[in-house]
């Protein structure tokens, strides 16, 4: 019984010191993390040939915007949210030749009050493929900034209350064209 005594007390001891060691490694952060909202009136854009035509045969290439996810991490400075933007594309009939296009959309940080604090432009390449579709999945990094902690009484600062807003950074054209195909 001895022998296993001191197995069993080797055993308690290395039980009680990964007990906090599994705490610490599986606590979880409680602040939460920005919303991402996705403008539905910016997240279409049609490229369309050189020329007054706007109808389906003048269609260079379409992109929409079709997903944002988003995970976050807290730090002293602020909160890091790494960001996945994906864009799916299409050639149209004008467009036919094209091995790609451009988008150029937006990403923009809102206070708690929907005040912008942040906006940034990204350009990315949409590569067709043989049949003229593309994917295009772009991994981003967004800081932001919160007050630091002026006593340990203070609540935690959180970015709980900001918002991520992404959309094409269209033309007032673009931006007329998508209100009346939403129309229609």
């Amino acid at each position: 019984m001895r022998r296993y005594s001191g197995f069993g007390a080797v055993l308690g001891a290395a039980l009680a010191l990964a007990m906090p060691l599994a705490a610490c490694s599986s606590k979880k952060e409680a602040r939460g993390c920005p919303r991402v909202e996705i403008v539905d009136d910016l997240s279409r854009l049609i490229k369309f040939a050189d020329g007054p035509g706007r109808d389906p045969s003048d269609v260079l290439y379409a992109a929409r915007i079709s997903d944002a996810k988003s995970q976050c991490e807290y730090d002293k400075a602020g909160v890091v949210v790494d960001m996945t933007v994906s864009i799916q594309g299409e050639r149209g009939r004008a467009g036919a030749k094209l091995p790609g296009g451009d988008v150029t959309y937006f990403v923009a940080i809102t206070d708690g009050k929907r005040n912008i604090v942040a906006k940034r432009n990204f350009t990315s390449r949409l590569a067709f493929s043989d049949k003229g579709q593309a994917q295009l999945d772009d991994e981003l990094e967004q800081r932001i900034p919160l007050k630091p902690i002026g006593s340990p009484l203070d609540p935690l600062p959180s970015a709980e209350d900001h918002t991520i807003i992404l959309g094409f950074q269209l033309t007032p054209e673009e931006i007329d064209f998508n209100e009346k195909q939403r129309r229609e």
